[in-house]
């Protein structure tokens, strides 16, 4: 933008220094022909004016535009595209988070309710009536935040909240992953627990999961403190055969997918450095040759100046301005 205000205000400059000398008085023009040297001697002809031509400053001026145009444009889409990729990574990183989170909520809760169960006893082995920190019932309140922070962990990488956006839809395998089925359940064993949750996506094998952990946490009173309630088993075949490995799939995923745009976003960069770099580089050899081109022609003008006769700047105010670099007021312009 500087150096198109420049461009405009030198032609504008030029412009004017030209109007001016081409409407001195012909007299005047006659006389700035004679030579200075009184031995020298030279004809110059002109019997019309000839029209400027300023197609090749319109040329330049044009280029001039154009190259500071495409470097604003390479600037304008360098940050547009950072600015998307790095909203894309910092929500990958939000869902890094949540899938992690909902990756190790399932193991620490299933530890609690064993602890649970386990200090539920009579036995001896009972040491819940020996401190305050390894009781049941704090294995019991430990074990119902892992389940809520697991539906929230859940809930939010797929559906999203008010802090994050929604998962679903950004990458093909990760919404395999997280809805899909793997394998088609056999319609004869439907009655079969295990068949309920062995093909399963990750969203619905959650669920069966919390809910399997609630009915053993209300039935823990029956236990006494024997690891025998009918979906234990099933719980740890679910989380250790089915639920952990898909879990740990979608953090891989998701760390990929990470790395991936985090690539992406420093290849985009060095190649639009690059092109920035080359169009600097023709923008400054280019108003390099237009500067070298103003001096010319600002030494030119001051050459055809300085040969007009005193007279001509007593007779024109406009020019006389033009020389002490003062404005034109209104009566003599």
């Amino acid at each position: 933008v500087p150096v198109i205000i420049f461009t405009l205000l030198f032609t504008k400059d030029t412009n004017k220094m030209i109007k001016i000398l081409m409407g001195v008085n012909p007299q005047v023009k006659e006389e700035a022909k004679k030579p200075i040297r009184k031995d020298n001697f030279f004809d110059i002809s002109q019997t019309t004016e000839k029209k400027l031509k300023n197609n090749h400053w319109i040329l330049w001026k044009l280029l001039i535009f154009i190259l500071s145009a495409g470097s604003a444009v390479i600037i304008f889409f360098m940050l547009y595209e950072t600015d998307i990729l790095n909203g894309q990574i910092e929500d990958m990183v939000k869902w890094n988070l949540l899938a992690a989170n909902r990756l190790a909520c399932p193991i620490e809760t299933i530890n609690y309710v064993i602890n649970a169960i386990i200090l539920s006893s009579p036995s001896s082995l009972n040491i819940s009536s020996l401190n305050n920190i390894s009781t049941k019932e704090k294995m019991l309140a430990d074990a119902r935040l892992g389940l809520a922070q697991l539906a929230n962990s859940n809930e939010a990488l797929l559906k999203g909240s008010d802090k994050t956006k929604p998962c679903y839809e950004f990458d093909d395998e990760l919404d395999s992953l997280n809805f899909n089925s793997v394998c088609v359940a056999e319609s004869s064993n439907a009655s079969d627990l295990h068949e309920s949750y062995r093909c399963c996506s990750i969203s619905t094998s959650i669920g069966i999961f919390i809910t399997m952990v609630k009915n053993i946490i209300d039935d823990i009173e029956s236990s006494g403190g024997n690891l025998n309630h009918e979906m234990l088993p099933h719980v740890l075949h679910l989380l250790n055969n089915h639920l952990f490995r898909r879990l740990e799939q979608t953090v891989d995923r998701l760390t990929a997918i990470n790395e991936e745009h985090c690539k992406s976003l420093e290849s985009q960069t060095v190649i639009i450095f690059i092109v920035g770099i080359v169009v600097t580089i023709i923008l400054f050899f280019a108003i390099l040759y237009f500067y070298n081109k103003t001096v010319s022609i600002y030494h030119v003008g001051m050459v055809l100046t300085q040969r007009l006769p005193p007279n001509a700047f007593i007779s024109d105010k406009r020019l006389l301005n033009f020389v002490l670099n003062r404005k034109d007021t209104q009566d003599e312009s």
